[in-house]
């Protein structure tokens, strides 16, 4: 995901401030035209007789990046006045952008731009007279504009199932820009695919389709929480289906339109959940009731025409850019029919039909949503809204989170078969959806774990680099000294501790060893987890079979319910055993809680060897992995001091030979610890 060489770029050029003058008798009518690399990309809105104009315009364009994820190249911004009458346009000054003086998160391809900036420049004029008059003019004359963020180019995002294309099923569409990818986890019937349209140089759009014939008990729809709102442009196709690309047909289609790539791709969800209509009401019929005459009428020519003569209806509300029509039974929440002038260009003339529900529709545990159908010969098409925060209809007293646009309807180019067989229809969403996934997943998985291992250095990069991963190394190797010197000494005083052989032993030796110890456990709790439990040194009588006793931690509770002692010391005979006669006298290990040996004390398989039989003493004691369950490693297979004895009998008085670890067994690593082994082995070795 990190290998994206060439990124396409949002730039919105947002406004124009203190402009000069260029008309004797009014002000600029300027627009600004934008230019990538000697590429025009287009040109804004233009706005008449305004020094400090507002175009909020979008223009996308492929950029590539540096091995540092640095964009390259030159963007000019290029000041007109618009002239009318045949007249050619007016230059009047530039804005130069260097793309690798932006910050790196402006090129970063799924980071979604970081923090939005706005950036003022000024202008530079023509060298001319001309040119004198308008930087005197406009001695503080700025173009403020934004880089939103970016995403992988049509090509970058290709390349990134580059030898795959067959098994992601991935759809390439090089001649329309489109590249679509099966949903994952989706059932083969619903046939969903996800994708992205690159309508380059003025949007990026992303697609949810489904090529099912049954399509129309699907919705298709898109999340975003980090956007302010989401508008989905739906179609359903009747009749045949669409070619959306080569070797793509599809009955049904969702299109995210206006998403900033300041956005977080990995925060987009395309969701796909199965929904059944419950009740629908006809367009037509309820807005002549409330005495509204359809698209030509008088009333759809302007609002305070058809304030007036849909006055008298029942219900229909009206403010200072719409009127409302109620659908239906008014139960709360309700819905309305909303005839909208209020941001239509003047041009067009002609109201927006919407449906509005207020917010919280439930029923049976599911969302109700609320969209339009139609029999007309191009499909259903229709446009929903859906607000982070909701909306305030009717001076307030409506809120609303969702609205939904019938497409089309009330057009003077428009099909009155889209107007005339419309349908608002209420639809119940299942709780669970089919299908859902990040758009991310689509083209760039997220890649699978590695294997835990080894820890393997690698060269930092800068000085602060160094200083951490100097003191990290540090950190571990004296925590691992201090532990080591910690276990030695234990063992030591353990065994000055220790009587000699057959003798109970005294009190001295634990105390002192507890004590120096002490020492060691404060530098230990800096760089290592926890703290080991304080030895138990004692005796245990043998079980079922005869012969071994284990030494015991106190860990955690008696398999009898008692208390073990502590701090008893020495060592002692125990009767009895489990596989010899014999017993056994061993100093105990500390040892971690036991969680698969429920209700009993935590036992250090110790393997000793000496001579002796039924006598106690001290002898070499030889741990498993790890030298006991507790994962202390390297103490437990030292030699302990003691007579000379036979390595076949089981603890007594003699010397006992240190033992080699079994072959291929690892004197570190506690990950690789494993019980069952160490009990086999540990019952072989005492047989």
């Amino acid at each position: 995901m990190d290998d994206v060489q060439e990124v396409t770029v949002q730039l919105r050029v947002v406004a124009g401030s203190a402009l000069p003058k260029t008309d004797i008798f009014g002000d600029i009518d300027p627009f600004v035209r934008v230019i990538y690399e000697g590429q025009q990309l287009g040109d804004t809105k233009r706005i008449k007789n305004c020094r400090d104009p507002s175009w909020e315009d979008d223009f996308f364009f492929d950029v590539p990046r540096d091995a540092e994820g640095y964009l390259q190249g030159f963007v000019r911004l290029e000041l007109y006045d618009s002239k009318s009458m045949g007249r050619a346009d007016e230059y009047v000054g530039c804005v130069e952008i260097d793309l690798r003086e932006l910050p790196e998160e402006a090129g970063d391809p799924w980071g979604g731009g970081g923090q939005l900036e706005y950036l003022d420049y000024p202008l530079s004029y023509r060298n001319d007279k001309r040119g004198d008059k308008f930087s005197k003019q406009g001695r503080d004359s700025r173009l403020t504009v934004a880089f939103l963020g970016a995403m992988p180019s049509w090509g970058a995002l290709a390349g990134l199932l580059a030898g795959s294309e067959e098994e992601a099923g991935l759809i390439a569409d090089e001649e329309g820009r489109q590249l679509y990818v099966p949903l994952p986890g989706a059932p083969e019937g619903a046939g969903l695919y996800g994708g992205v349209v690159y309508c380059l140089p003025r949007a990026v759009h992303f697609k949810l389709v489904s090529t099912s014939k049954h399509a129309q008990g699907l919705q298709l729809d898109f999340k975003c929480s980090k956007a302010r709102c989401v508008r989905v442009e739906r179609t359903l196709h009747t009749g045949r289906r669409h070619r959306l690309a080569p070797g793509l047909r599809v009955s049904a289609e969702a299109t995210l339109t206006g998403l900033p790539l300041s956005v977080p791709l990995c925060k987009l969800q395309l969701i796909a959940t199965p929904r059944r209509a419950a009740s629908s009401a006809s367009v037509a019929s309820t807005l002549e009731l409330a005495g509204f005459g359809g698209p030509g009428s008088a009333a759809a020519a302007s609002l305070k025409r058809a304030a007036r003569d849909m006055a008298g209806a029942a219900g229909v509300l009206a403010d200072c850019e719409a009127v409302f029509v109620p659908v239906g039974k008014q139960q709360p929440p309700p819905v309305l029919l909303q005839l909208d002038w209020g941001g239509r260009p003047k041009a067009e003339g002609v109201p927006a039909l919407r449906a509005v529900a207020g917010s919280g529709a439930k029923e049976r545990g599911g969302r109700v949503v609320h969209d339009f159908l139609t029999q007309a010969e191009g499909g259903s098409r229709s446009a929903s809204e859906e607000h982070r925060k909701p909306l305030g209809l009717l001076e307030g007293e409506l809120m609303t989170n969702r609205t939904v646009e019938l497409l089309g309807a009330l057009g003077d180019d428009s099909d009155p078969d889209v107007y005339g067989t419309a349908a608002l229809v209420y639809y119940n969403l299942e709780t669970e959806p089919l299908a859902e996934c990040r758009f991310t997943d689509l083209f760039a998985p997220e890649p699978e774990p590695e294997e835990e291992g080894f820890d393997v250095f690698q060269p930092p990069e800068s000085l602060g680099s160094v200083a951490f991963m100097g003191g990290r190394f540090v950190a571990r190797g004296v925590g691992q000294l201090v532990s080591g010197a910690a276990e030695a000494v234990r063992a030591g005083l353990a065994n000055v501790g220790v009587g000699g052989a057959g003798g109970g032993g005294g009190e001295g030796g634990p105390a002192v060893a507890d004590k120096v110890l002490g020492v060691f456990k404060a530098p230990l709790k800096l760089f290592q987890r926890g703290d080991a439990d304080a030895s138990v040194r004692g005796s245990e009588a043998g079980g079922d079979d005869a012969g071994s006793v284990r030494a015991v931690s106190r860990s955690s509770s008696h398999t009898n319910g008692e208390a073990p002692p502590r701090n008893a010391s020495g060592s002692g005979a125990a009767g009895g055993g489990r596989n010899s006669g014999g017993s056994r006298a061993g100093a105990g290990l500390p040892s971690r809680p036991s969680t698969d040996r429920p209700g009993g004390w935590r036992e250090s398989l110790g393997r000793g060897s000496g001579a002796g039989g039924g006598g106690g003493g001290s002898g070499s004691v030889r741990g498993g992995r790890g030298a006991t369950e507790s994962g202390t490693e390297s103490t437990a297979r030292r030699p302990v001091a003691g007579g000379g004895g036979s390595r076949k009998s089981m603890l007594g008085a003699g010397a006992g030979a240190a033992s080699r670890p079994p072959p291929g067994r690892a004197l570190k690593g506690r990950s690789a610890y494993n019980e069952e082994e160490d009990d086999e082995e540990g019952e072989e070795d005492w047989r």
